[in-house]
């Protein structure tokens, strides 16, 4: 996915397949059209949604409550950890507080990056939980 031949791999495939990967730009899709008049409270649901209760919390949660903090620290922690989780849904929830306009901007710029660049960050990503696995594995059998 990263690499050049499997980004000409997939423009292979898309080209034999292109009612999977393209419109008509004059028809929106399902999502485009029910979130076009979506404000803050859609935004905040979604993210909300997406972010809540999930196993990365749950895991969290109980690493805080099994480990040697007092309920000042853990108290601490716990709002620590939402504050980091939810930083993607809070940062744009003020921008569209603050500046609308700009925010709907850097929105839609990060939108068309991430479109751009999706499978080389994918790639790295997936290259790095590998990598980390396998030094894992040689450190539990040494």
């Amino acid at each position: 996915m990263a690499s050049h031949r499997g980004r000409a791999q997939l423009s292979r495939w898309r080209a034999r397949h292109p009612r999977h990967h393209e419109r008509n730009a004059n028809v929106p899709s399902w999502a485009e059209r029910h979130l076009a008049g979506a404000g803050v409270t859609a935004a905040f649901a979604v993210g909300a949604a997406i972010n809540l209760p999930g196993p990365f919390y749950v895991l969290a949660l109980g690493e805080i409550a099994n480990g040697p903090y007092s309920s000042l620290a853990s108290l601490g922690l716990i709002l620590l950890f939402n504050a980091i989780m939810f930083t993607l849904l809070e940062v744009p929830l003020v921008g569209y507080l603050v500046r609308p306009a700009w925010t709907a901007e850097q929105v839609a710029r990060l939108s068309v990056w991430l479109n751009a660049n999706g499978l080389r960050i994918m790639g790295a990503l997936i290259g790095l939980v590998g990598v980390s696995l396998v030094v894992q594995g040689i450190a539990a059998a040494g």
